[in-house]
């Protein structure tokens, strides 16, 4: 079962949201704007439903169970100070305490069409 360490509802501005080392200002971008996720070494970017649509709940979790929703994403994420997620241009943003290194990220969505729960899932250590 997996273990929640954060969760809040954030505005996602231009329909997206990410999980990304703090600090980080090399966002992936959108190749053609119909993606399911983008992302770098150091962060992951979901497409979800528009913002006029209303909040977007983010949840990150620890654990190795997969999540109700479609996975989108499963690979890995560079953490050097501690991870963030939400809304970057929103400025609507929550602070996770992750130990730097390496992290197995899995990224689920409810519903598969403009999301509006977006689930990332932290392997649990040693990271993998």
């Amino acid at each position: 079962m997996n273990e929640v360490l954060a969760e809040a509802r954030v505005l996602p501005l231009h329909a997206q949201v990410s999980a990304h080392d703090r600090g980080t200002t090399d966002l992936p971008e959108w190749v053609t704007g119909s993606e399911a996720t983008v992302h770098s070494e150091r962060a992951v970017v979901v497409a979800t439903r528009p913002d006029t649509a209303g909040d977007v709940l983010v949840r990150v979790l620890l654990g190795d169970d997969a999540e109700a929703g479609t996975g989108v994403f499963d690979g890995r994420i560079m953490i050097s100070t501690a991870l963030e997620v939400g809304s970057v241009v929103a400025s609507d943003l929550v602070p996770v305490p992750v130990a730097p290194g390496a992290h197995r990220l899995a990224v689920f969505v409810h519903p598969a069409d403009a999301p509006s729960v977006v689930s990332f899932v932290l392997g649990r250590p040693p990271w993998t």
